[in-house]
């Protein structure tokens, strides 16, 4: 009888794990409707477009984005060609004037209202200046 619970348990366990790991988009939730959206060949961050996320919204940093971090103000990311940071560009958002979902705005005024809180710095000299100047305290994990 022991042995039956506990097979029981363990199945029911398996399927709990199973569903969880399936239904599971495991994009990230950066702020202020950013995420981080993960799939092996397009890994970007976007802005939701809409009040509940379900996956999809405007891009905003542009795969393959190799690194990110982010804290209640910014975001900052690095793009890349690929793994090894060929092409490397670097991003800093600002979170604070995020536009609240497209349903408020016509397409070129979402696009606009959109790219108007990101910069875009093609070498990592210039980027590190700017998250100096704007005493962005944030840092890219190892």
């Amino acid at each position: 009888m022991v042995k039956l619970i506990n097979f029981f348990l363990s199945t029911v366990l398996i399927i709990i794990i199973i569903i969880i790991c399936f239904f599971s988009d495991g994009d990230e939730h950066l702020g202020s409707g950013y995420y981080f959206y993960r799939d092996r060949k397009r890994e970007c961050i976007i802005l939701s477009d809409s009040l509940n996320y379900r996956g999809s919204g405007s891009q905003v940093i542009p795969p393959l984005v190799i690194n990110f971090a982010y804290d209640n103000n910014n975001i900052i990311a690095q793009s890349a060609w690929d793994m090894l940071g060929t092409n490397s560009k670097f991003w800093i958002i600002d979170k604070k004037n995020a536009p609240n979902y497209r349903n408020d705005y016509t397409m070129t005024e979402w696009d606009s209202a959109m790219w108007q809180n990101v910069s875009q710095y093609s070498d990592s000299a210039s980027f590190y200046e700017a998250l100096k100047t704007k005493n962005i305290n944030l840092k890219f994990d190892d």
